[in-house]
């Protein structure tokens, strides 16, 4: 350990940072098995020896580093070294006061050729990732690039230059050595080893639960870069949206489970159909196929189903 300490030191940590850096992973260096250790031993820089200890069983007890942010878009990963690594949003009041929405797993991106992709990124490459949303998902059509055949449900959530951030667990397979991946906005300088969002070793599926910010533009999409040539699947798990925070409330088309105002359980405000509005309890319903209605008050154009160019005011009109 001390000749660890001592490495430290020469990468330029001061000797409080260096003692710490040891001290946290003493455990993790003494469940080394010979091989690892003599991996260990070689190592010349912090890098390589991090790269080493990645494998290493976690000790109970371990603090393990964790995602802290301020506000979304000044995301930073605190962990056993003194600099942070950030997002690399190139405007970032874009990126300020966004708000998360969960989705349920699924699966926007698989390289591997056997489920559709277009095959494993290649050394050194930057590769386009896109996030859409895309109506007909991300198996076929515009969005393909061997992901799930639905939308992963953000068509019904966010529209066109929403999307901000997505949350994914991001994997990486059948890698051909030890390299980093890193994503950043579309269109955006490579931040490089400044914003690394997995280091991985050949031999292991490696997953890292990642934040990839967008470009904001259209059918948003990132970049992502590999050092080394691996296989990459990114499954979303949720998103942040854009302009949050400008006192604007973005809501998509009314459908029978999203875009409306609810009184509790009940629609209060929606626009179900083509050109209508409705306001007020139960107004309108979601299975109303005429248009250019307008009604206001509880129940008002309730029974309407084919009826259109209809103007209602008042309890039960």
């Amino acid at each position: 350990m001390q000749d660890w300490q001592s490495r430290m030191l020469a990468s330029g940590l001061t000797v409080d940072d260096a003692r710490s850096w040891a001290r946290r992973n003493r455990l993790k260096i003494n469940s080394l098995n010979p091989e690892r250790l003599s991996l260990a031993q070689s190592a010349s820089t912090l890098d390589e020896l991090d790269l080493v200890l990645l494998e290493a069983p976690i000790p109970a007890g371990t603090h393990l580093d964790v995602l802290m942010a301020n506000k979304p878009g000044d995301v930073a990963m605190m962990g056993a070294r003194p600099i942070a690594k950030s997002s690399p949003a190139t405007s970032p009041s874009a990126y300020a006061g966004l708000v998360f929405t969960a989705l349920t797993p699924c699966r926007m991106l698989d390289s591997r050729v056997s489920q559709g992709g277009s095959g494993p990124w290649t050394a050194g490459s930057s590769n386009l990732v896109k996030i859409g949303p895309y109506a007909s998902g991300y198996a076929s059509g515009p969005g393909a690039q061997g992901g799930s055949a639905t939308s992963c449900g953000l068509d019904a959530l966010a529209g066109p230059g929403q999307v901000a951030v997505i949350m994914a667990a991001v994997s990486t397979v059948t890698q051909a050595g030890p390299g980093y991946l890193t994503f950043f906005p579309q269109g955006a300088p490579n931040p490089g080893t400044t914003s690394v969002s997995q280091w991985y070793q050949p031999g292991y599926v490696q997953t890292s639960f990642v934040l990839i910010p967008t470009d904001l533009v259209g059918t948003v999409a990132a970049s992502g870069f590999t050092s080394n040539a691996t296989e990459v699947i990114i499954d979303v798990v949720g998103y942040f949206i854009a302009n949050a925070g400008n006192g604007n409330i973005t809501l998509v088309q009314s459908t029978a489970s999203a875009g409306n105002i609810l009184k509790g359980a009940n629609r209060f405000i929606h626009n179900f159909g083509s050109n209508n509005t409705f306001i007020g309890e139960n107004a309108g319903n979601f299975t109303m196929t005429g248009d250019n209605n307008t009604a206001s008050g509880s129940q008002a154009l309730q029974s309407n189903t084919t009826g259109v160019q209809n103007t209602a005011s008042g309890s039960l009109a």
